[in-house]
C-alpha cells in the first residue's frame, strides 16, 4: 500500500493553479549556473512554502544514495507544461487518453498536450525538491507502484507519496527523477517507440540513459 502524502500539491490542484504558477526547474542556464530549482516570480517562495506537504519519511531500509541503474532528465518549461525528453533514444515521455492506469510510453517528440507535464511542488525543504508531474492531457498524475521494474502509470492524483518525484540533480547539467515512495529512478530502455518507462535503482553510471532538453541541448 502506497505511504499517505501531504495535502499540498492536491490543493494547488484544486485551485486551479496556473500554468504561470509552476516552479520553473532551470539546470545548467546559459549563464553558466546549473542545478538551480525555483518559482517563476519573485515573491511567490512564501507561497510555495505555505503549500509544500508535511516532511516526509523516506521507506524504512531505504537511504538518500544513489543506487543501481542510471535515469537522468532534463526538463524543457512549456506555458502548458515541459516536454521531458530520452537523451539515449531522443524521445518524449507521454501517457496517451485519459484512462486511470494507463501506461506511460516514449515517444517521437512533438508539441502535443500528451507529451507536456507540469511540476506541481510539493516539497521544497528536503534534502531534493520533489513534485507531483501533471499530465497537460488527462490532468492525472504520473505514478509507479511495486517494485523495481513496475511500469509508470498515470492515475487521478491523489494524496500518496507514488506519485511524488524527488528532482535529483546530476552532472552536466541533467536530473534524476526519484519515486520517493519506491526510492527508485524513472528510466526507458532502448529506442523504440512506444517503450515503457519503468523505475528501476538509482545510477549515474550509465550515460546511455541519460535525459536532455527538448531542443537537443545540454545546456
Amino acid at each position: 500500500m502506497a505511504v499517505k502524502a501531504g495535502r499540498a500539491g492536491l490543493a494547488l490542484l484544486a485551485a486551479g493553479v496556473t500554468a504561470a504558477a509552476w516552479p520553473q526547474v532551470a539546470w545548467a542556464e546559459r549563464d553558466g549556473s546549473q542545478g538551480r530549482i525555483q518559482g517563476p516570480e519573485q515573491g511567490r517562495d512564501q507561497d510555495w512554502e505555505q503549500a509544500r506537504g508535511r516532511e516526509r519519511q523516506s521507506p524504512q531500509g531505504q537511504g538518500r544514495e544513489q543506487r543501481g541503474r542510471e535515469q537522468e532528465w532534463q526538463g524543457h518549461d512549456q506555458a502548458a507544461g515541459r516536454n521531458v525528453r530520452n537523451a539515449n533514444s531522443g524521445k518524449c515521455l507521454l501517457v496517451r487518453g485519459d484512462a486511470d492506469g494507463a501506461k506511460a510510453a516514449q515517444s517521437s517528440c512533438a508539441d502535443y498536450p500528451d507529451q507536456k507535464w507540469r511540476f506541481i511542488l510539493e516539497d521544497a525543504e528536503s534534502e531534493y525538491k520533489s513534485y507531483r508531474l501533471v499530465n497537460a492531457n488527462s490532468g492525472k498524475c504520473l505514478l509507479v507502484r511495486g517494485p523495481e521494474g513496475s511500469p509508470a502509470l498515470q492515475s487521478t492524483c491523489g494524496d500518496y507519496d507514488d506519485q511524488i518525484w524527488e528532482v535529483m540533480s546530476a552532472r552536466n547539467g541533467y536530473f534524476q527523477l526519484r519515486n520517493l515512495a519506491g526510492q527508485q529512478c524513472l528510466v526507458v530502455r532502448g529506442d523504440e517507440d512506444n517503450a515503457h518507462p519503468v523505475q528501476s535503482d538509482c545510477d549515474t553510471a550509465y550515460t546511455d540513459q541519460f535525459w536532455r532538453d527538448e531542443d537537443g541541448s545540454s545546456r
